[in-house]
């Protein structure tokens, strides 16, 4: 599907959708831009697909020792045998690190845009379609899946395979407690994917401001990981 434009003169051309790899690009550089364009003609497959591969690349440059010091740690810490199986089962994590996003990717975007469209629709009245909402999560992931890339190199380089870059690790001063784990699940990725969402919801509602919509995600996304925080103590 095209999109129409016209011209001075007067004449309507017909302007393709971007290409994916451009689409990555506007994302981070011209979201609104893009999300123009995805309300016309949305898009999910192919960014679905290319969100999972950068996740999987990322995960791939993290060496299969880094997943069994992890994982030794976590057993050790709640008084379990590591057993014969240890190994193996780090092994297995560790493929499923890279492979596993094929899968759960699609599904967190699939999740993430039906719970969004019941946030927006009680937030402000959302009357745009799932399927668009879902072509802009889908898109906007693709900022989470280049942050987990970009951290790949940093996780194999500290050993941590559950190593992020959050509020709580910029301000690592706080001492351990409720609000240090709540600062933790704020993940600055994410945090810029929900502003993504919000954005293009109300891009794709056009009945709403894109800062009403980033607002009211942010919210939502602050008061589920203040419940986490909560129940994680």
């Amino acid at each position: 599907m095209t999109e129409e434009i016209e011209s001075p003169d007067g004449e309507v051309s017909q302007s393709p959708l971007p290409s994916l790899p451009r689409r990555l690009g506007m994302v981070v550089l011209s979201p609104i831009a893009l999300f123009e364009r995805l309300k016309q003609d949305p898009r999910i497959v192919g960014p679905l697909i290319l969100g999972a591969v950068l996740v999987g690349v990322g995960a791939a440059v993290i060496p299969v020792e880094a997943w069994e010091e992890m994982l030794r740690e976590q057993m050790l810490d709640a008084g379990q045998d590591l057993g014969d199986g240890f190994t193996m089962a780090a092994r297995v994590s560790w493929v499923f690190s890279i492979f596993g996003p094929l899968v759960f990717w699609p599904l967190m975007a699939v999740i993430t845009a039906g719970l969004y469209g019941a946030v927006f629709l009680f937030g402000f009245g959302y009357e745009g379609s799932y399927r668009k909402l879902l072509s802009v999560t889908a898109h906007a992931l693709l900022v989470a899946a280049l942050g987990m890339l970009l951290l790949g190199p940093v996780r194999a380089m500290t050993g941590d395979p559950s190593l992020t870059l959050s509020v709580g690790s910029l301000l690592f001063f706080f001492e351990e407690g409720y609000l240090a784990r709540f600062l933790g699940l704020l993940d600055l990725f994410n945090l810029w994917v929900y502003i993504l969402i919000g954005a293009g919801a109300a891009v794709v509602d056009g009945t709403r401001s894109r800062t009403e919509g980033a607002v009211v995600a942010v919210a939502a996304a602050m008061l589920i990981s203040a419940v986490i925080a909560a129940f994680t103590g």
